[in-house]
């Protein structure tokens, strides 16, 4: 039994949320019409808003619950990667909302044209695309793969039609150990914002913004953990749920979970750098008044919320445990690079997420992102946790100790828009807002990111 065969990683290195070095992309779903769909003629912007209307008004899905809930997540990338074994799942998101404010197919622009949504983000928000940069039709060169061949002949590959193999390199999640501190805990108390601290599920309006909480019945007696998962362009907290569900994750293993929700609200609210700090406040604000345990105190985000969550890494691996982006790779004008001065001030365990066919954000920007963690932190293979014809799942290990964990997906969504911009696993498949990818037996993407909290608190 022979092992797939996947390229070898490349050799090029950039630095940390660098995109400098690729050429202008543009995606192009109006024959000859090259056109950026923010940047473009406002009557093309038009035609392409009525177009998606009428295909949410005609749809035979059923409209997605939540108010205004009327766009798609996604950002204007060429389809590229190697579909032999590469599996990184991301919730679409494209990242910036349009300028004019009028793609309701939200992340990923219109079918007119998926590119540049983030090229009108407000003026703080600075890339152009959800990338950072404009898009190109070009197609992307194939991912290669995150293992050598002689890697993966040491590793048991699967064959094509072989379900998921573990190669056991990664033990199982085991179960939430409980609160890691000590002495008697403290009910929470409520303040001048969340003034409800009882169990459920309700919406907080705090720090400018509304913030779908769920709290389990034993995080009001005991120190539970705290997860913000982050939705991406045009989706909502509602809509990311519904794609992730983990709120009933974080009610089984004994966690809060928080969703926040960008502002002005589907179709056209995204995550700008200006909205990073009352986020952050907000979730400092939480950890506060539930006296979460703060060795448990994690971020997840697809698509424009992994780029949420990259900045987060940037500016609070003082704070965090760990975190688990998905779908976003790098931003050249990101004020969490090199060139803006910021890097991590620590290194923190990183589950990270992205689909080689990703027509949403390309998967040449997730080869980047890894390459310069593995670079900066000085990271050499520890093995393969997983893998199979269609994903492989890659451990890094920093020599302190820390881990980099890299998961890259040839699987694809329904929605031809999206292609490799979606959820293994993921509950929520086809309408504008389902990001499940179609296969089945895949690895739950969602079960896997709180597994892997689970796994990495804070020491």
């Amino acid at each position: 039994m022979h092992p797939p065969a996947v390229p070898v990683i490349p050799e090029r290195r950039a630095g940390w949320r660098d995109l400098s070095g690729y050429s202008e992309r543009r995606l192009n779903f109006a024959g000859n019409r090259r056109t950026n769909f923010i940047m473009g003629k406002p009557a093309f912007r038009i035609q392409t808003l009525l177009a998606l209307v009428v295909l949410c008004a005609c749809s035979s899905e059923p409209v997605v619950p939540g108010a205004n809930d009327v766009g798609v997540d996604g950002d204007g990338a060429a389809p590229g990667g190697d579909a032999a074994a590469q599996d990184s799942t991301a919730p679409a998101d494209a990242n910036t909302p349009p300028a004019d404010g009028g793609n309701p197919s939200g992340d990923a622009s219109s079918p007119s044209d998926a590119a540049g949504d983030d090229s009108a983000s407000p003026p703080d928000a600075g890339p152009s695309n959800d990338a950072g940069e404009p898009a190109d039709s070009a197609a992307v060169d194939a991912a290669p793969s995150d293992v050598s061949p002689a890697d993966a002949a040491v590793e048991d590959a699967a064959p094509p039609d072989a379900g998921p193999v573990d190669t056991g390199v990664a033990d199982a999640a085991p179960p939430d150990s409980g609160p890691a501190d000590s002495g008697p805990f403290t009910p929470p108390q409520p303040d001048d914002c969340i003034t409800d601290v009882s169990p459920g599920e309700r919406e907080i309006k705090c720090e400018g913004y509304k913030f779908d909480i769920s709290v389990p019945d034993i995080c009001v007696k005991q120190a539970c953990g705290l997860v913000f998962d982050v939705h991406g362009l045009a989706m909502s907290g509602d809509i990311q749920d519904q794609n992730t569900g983990m709120r009933a994750l974080g009610r089984k293993h004994g966690y809060i979970v928080v969703q926040p929700n960008a502002n002005p609200g589907p179709p056209t609210g995204g995550w700008y750098p200006k909205d990073y700090p009352p986020v952050w406040a907000f979730f400092e604000r939480m950890a506060r008044v539930f006296r979460a345990d703060r060795k448990r105190l994690h971020i997840t985000g697809f698509s424009q919320g992994g780029r949420l969550t990259w900045n987060m890494l940037c500016d609070h691996a003082d704070v965090l445990a760990s975190v688990a982006p998905a779908a976003y790779g790098m931003e050249p004008a990101d004020p969490c690079s090199k060139a803006g001065g910021k890097t991590p001030a620590r290194e923190i365990p990183v589950l990270y997420m992205h689909g080689t066919k990703d027509s949403v954000r390309r998967f040449g920007e997730a080869e980047i992102q890894r390459d310069n963690i593995i670079d900066d932190w000085k990271m050499t293979k520890d093995g393969v946790v997983s893998q199979d014809s269609a994903h492989i799942w890659t451990r890094y290990k920093s020599p302190g100790g820390n881990v980099f964990e890299f998961f890259q997906h040839d699987y694809q969504a329904e929605s031809s828009l999206y292609k490799g911009h979606c959820i293994p696993g993921g509950p929520k498949s086809g309408g504008i807002y389902g990001f499940a990818c179609v296969e089945k037996g895949v690895p739950n993407w969602p079960e896997k990111v709180f597994e892997f909290f689970i796994r990495h608190p804070r020491p």
